[in-house]
């Protein structure tokens, strides 16, 4: 069971989280991520594509929110089989992603979320992705 102090730890976490997402914390991009989180958790790809889309056309994303949509719109784009929703999200999730890590290696500050959200490692992915599709077409 946990302690009043481990639940306050896990909300300020959260809550940082989403500092770090959205820039001035705005409650409908919030609630667009949130509901995009729902559905794909639930398994409603489509929902969740809608949903993250809404959050990235908001323009008020962090890069490591723009970055975190972008990644989610390709995983959920690969469940519907949509590669060409899976690549655009992908070249969207590069260009945010090289945007903060650049950033970050400029200016030392904010890395939590390089390494809390793996973005070295997924945009490598992301790169070999895009790799294979364009060699499928």
């Amino acid at each position: 069971m946990k302690t009043k102090i481990q639940k306050v730890t896990n909300m300020l976490n959260t809550l940082l989280v989403m500092f770090m997402l959205i820039g001035p914390l705005h409650p409908t991009v919030a609630g667009d991520l949130a509901a995009g989180e729902k559905a794909m958790s639930r398994g409603q790809w489509a929902v969740a594509v809608v949903r993250f889309k809404e959050a990235i056309d908001s323009r008020i994303l962090t890069e490591p929110g723009y970055s975190m949509a972008y990644w989610n719109v390709h995983i959920c784009s690969m469940k519907l089989g949509d590669k060409d929703g899976s690549a655009e999200a992908l070249l969207g999730f590069i260009v945010h992603t090289q945007n903060h890590i650049d950033w970050v290696e400029k200016y030392p500050v904010g890395d939590k979320y390089i390494k809390l959200f793996k973005m070295r490692e997924r945009l490598k992915i992301a790169a070999r992705l895009l790799q294979t599709y364009w060699v499928e077409k």
